[in-house]
């Protein structure tokens, strides 16, 4: 089976998505979509959209951005994240899907809030190891990947 249908707690979505929204207060904020703009102001960042631009490379300054809790990378051309993604300490939700990534970054384990992960339409062949240090991982979106087998240990992730 090239593309594997895998996604945990689909049904439990809404629900999930409510829960990562923890305080009304992430809600309201302004939601940056130009890398410039918010790297200007990235003390006030808390929610990045660099979606949809066809991007290949995300800057390596992404991991200053302390405040940051949502980050939208989908619909680019991104082959790998830079390293600094794993400097993120306040990261719960990240969309990378539809991109062309392999593999992630080896500090993900890094990610101790990260609540969401979609990796759904990219070039994995199998579930990187990383994410199951992801102890706060509610959500991981895997579909339309190249991975054949689930591994026993799925079962670990909350």
């Amino acid at each position: 089976m090239k593309s594997l249908f895998f996604c945990l707690s689909v049904l439990f979505a809404p629900f999930v998505h409510a829960q990562l929204l923890d305080s009304l207060a992430l809600a309201q904020q302004k939601q940056y979509r130009y890398f410039d703009e918010a790297l200007q102001e990235k003390d006030k960042v808390y929610i990045l959209n660099l979606s949809e631009n066809k991007f290949s490379k995300l800057p390596e300054s992404i991991g200053t951005f302390m405040k940051l809790q949502k980050l939208h990378l989908g619909w680019n051309q991104y082959k790998r994240l830079p390293n600094s993604i794993c400097n993120l300490a306040n990261i719960e939700i990240l969309y990378v899907n539809d991109n062309k990534l392999d593999s992630l970054p080896g500090a993900f384990h890094q990610l101790e809030h990260l609540k969401a992960l979609d990796l759904s339409g990219n070039n994995f062949e199998h579930i990187p190891p990383s994410i199951f240090s992801c102890q706060q991982l509610v959500f991981l979106d895997l579909r339309f990947n190249n991975i054949p087998i689930i591994p026993t240990n799925i079962n670990t992730l909350k």
